[in-house]
């Protein structure tokens, strides 16, 4: 019976020790999960900085990018004002179109007239009517004098304003070239972001990580998306406002040139008409006083 007892305790003492090694070999497991997860938490910490990295340097093409954004719709701002003056001086080249027009009328009527008052101031002087008929007819050359003063005066007007409705169609056909020119350059610019944006975002999806940041980008993603698309439907707008810049506009610059042209040629006719009047006024008026 003593030798029984001796076999239980030595069983009992050796399935305490097997309960021992069991529980210091969990031990040990654990032990050896712990230092795995701090592993894996250090390996996700310096993935988590270089993340945040990442979407710091995104942002800040993102910043760029709606800059750029901003200065586009300045631009388009500015180009819509140039075609707005483009098409107030278009109104006004052709208001002064119909002045040049009435001009020429006129001048030509003054034209008619002055050749009436000469041949009338010849039959006066050759017939010897009198004084009376002289100073009437000297006063109509002085009325005739005056109002191709006051016409040259428009004259001038009507090149400077032909020259400034020149200057302001030019200048909104060259702003809308470079608009363009900058809107397809920013179109790609902003394309590029969105991928950068989109590879850089990813990862952290993936992995439960920078959700904060994900979202923020992919908010302004979706803002510089629409600014982009408000900024193509500008400028498809003002690329329609240029398509109004047709042959038709430039051949009314040049009737209004033309008839610039002949008011002038007008003008001087009836200078040196009326000067030869005037002199010859003069020499009728000598004899006739004598007389």
């Amino acid at each position: 019976s003593g030798e029984g007892e001796g076999r239980e305790e030595a069983s009992a003492v050796v399935e305490r020790m097997g309960r021992v090694v069991q529980r210091l070999q969990a031990e040990n497991a654990a032990l050896q999960k712990k230092t795995v997860s701090n592993v894996e938490h250090v390996r996700l910490t310096k993935e988590a900085k270089a993340h945040k990295a990442r979407a710091a340097a995104l942002q800040i093409e993102l910043d760029a990018a709606a800059a750029k954004a901003a200065a586009a719709r300045s631009e388009i701002e500015r180009a819509g004002k140039y075609c707005r003056e483009r098409d107030e001086a278009r109104r006004a080249l052709k208001a002064e179109e119909a002045r040049s027009e009435a001009l020429g009328q006129r001048l030509s009527d003054e034209a008619q007239a002055r050749a009436a008052a000469e041949e009338a101031l010849a039959a006066a002087g050759a017939t010897g009517a009198g004084d009376a008929a002289v100073e009437r007819l000297q006063e109509a050359l002085r009325e005739a004098r005056e109002e191709l003063l006051h016409k040259g005066g428009q004259v001038v007007e009507l090149g400077t304003q032909l020259q400034e409705a020149l200057a302001a169609a030019d200048e909104a056909t060259r702003r809308a070239e470079v608009l363009s020119a900058d809107g397809g350059r920013m179109a790609a610019e902003l394309e590029a972001a969105q991928q950068r944006a989109l590879h850089a975002a990813q990862p952290s999806l993936e992995e439960g990580r920078g959700g904060e940041y994900a979202n923020r980008l992919e908010a302004a993603l979706a803002q510089l998306h629409t600014e982009h698309e408000a900024l193509r439907a500008e400028r498809n707008a003002l690329a329609e406002e240029l398509a109004a810049l047709t042959p038709e506009f430039f051949d009314e610059v040049e009737d209004l040139k033309y008839n610039y042209a002949q008011a002038q040629a007008e003008l001087e006719r009836l200078e040196v008409a009326r000067g030869a009047a005037a002199a010859s006024g003069v020499d009728e008026q000598g004899p006739g006083s004598c007389a």
